[in-house]
C-alpha cells in the first residue's frame, strides 16, 4: 500500500508499519526534534549499534507553566542564553519551517 505525502513523496505501508520518508524524519532542523527522533529504534541491528543517540537531560517543560524563551530550553542540549529569554521566531530552513534560534 502507498500513500502520497504532502511533499509528493510516496511512502510504503508494510504490514501496518510505515517506512517513513516524510520531511521531518529526513531533515529535522530543530535540535530537540533530532534528539526525539534519535530515540526511535532502527530495526537493523548493525545500523542500530552504529547510530548516534542523543540523550536528553533536564526537566520536562511544564505545559501549565512553560519556560520563558524557547519552550524546549529545559532539555535542549544546544540551548544558549538567548534561548532562555527570547522566544524563537518561525523561520524557513530548506523546505521546512522551524522555531529555533540555532537550527541545524
Amino acid at each position: 500500500f502507498f500513500f502520497q505525502a504532502e511533499d509528493g513523496i510516496r511512502d510504503k505501508l508494510v504490514t501496518g508499519v510505515q517506512t517513513c520518508a516524510l520531511p521531518i524524519y529526513r531533515s529535522a532542523h530543530h535540535p530537540y526534534t533530532k534528539a526525539l527522533l534519535s530515540a526511535i529504534p532502527i530495526p537493523d541491528p548493525v545500523k542500530e549499534a552504529q547510530r548516534e543517540q542523543i540523550v536528553l537531560s533536564g526537566d520536562l517543560p511544564s505545559p501549565s507553566n512553560p519556560p520563558t524563551g524557547c519552550v524546549f530550553n529545559t532539555r535542549c542540549w544546544k540551548a544558549q542564553p538567548k534561548c532562555f529569554t527570547e522566544e524563537p521566531l518561525l523561520q524557513r530552513v530548506g523546505k521546512s519551517e522551524v522555531a529555533c534560534h540555532f537550527p541545524e
